[in-house]
């Protein structure tokens, strides 16, 4: 027993260094942990930004999208094209106008005869141009002083 207490310093050091190191390793594993969750939630961090841009670009590329199509229902069409040729000096002497329904939109195709001069209707013509209105078809029917012309035109709308 004296032998035993002759080490007492040494096993009691033993036992404290074995204690510490039990700690040391718990709080070590702690922390991997925590280390683990705050990686796999910077990779869910990342994967959100990236989801975030792809929206705004969606968004970007849904706004140039919609440019294209026409807003509004068939009246809305016609109201547009009818008041692009009045103010274009365009004379209308016949309208008619059908659809062709698609799976995701619908065409609406107005068909006309109109009557007026080149530059009038070259006038007509550029406007239809900026509001993404589509020809289909165009024909000079007569070409005296005024030009009777026979068109087609497409607009592309959205449901």
């Amino acid at each position: 027993m004296k032998k035993i207490l002759q080490y007492k310093n040494l096993i009691l050091g033993i036992v404290i260094i074995f204690i510490f190191g039990i700690i040391t390793r718990s709080i070590s594993s702690h922390y991997s942990l925590e280390k683990e969750k705050l990686k796999i939630q910077e990779s869910k961090l990342q994967d959100n930004k990236k989801i975030t841009e792809k929206w705004k670009n969606l968004e970007k590329e849904y706004k140039e999208l919609s440019k294209k199509f026409l807003n509004g229902g068939v009246l809305v069409f016609k109201k547009s094209v009818e008041e692009k040729a009045q103010a274009s000096g365009v004379d209308i002497i016949s309208l008619s106008i059908s659809r062709a329904d698609k799976e995701f939109y619908r065409e609406e195709i107005i068909k006309m005869n109109l009557e007026g001069s080149y530059k009038n209707f070259r006038d007509f013509i550029k406007s239809l141009e900026e509001e993404s209105i589509e020809i289909e078809r165009l024909k000079i029917v007569e070409a005296e002083r005024k030009i009777k012309v026979e068109l087609d035109l497409k607009g592309i709308m959205v449901e």
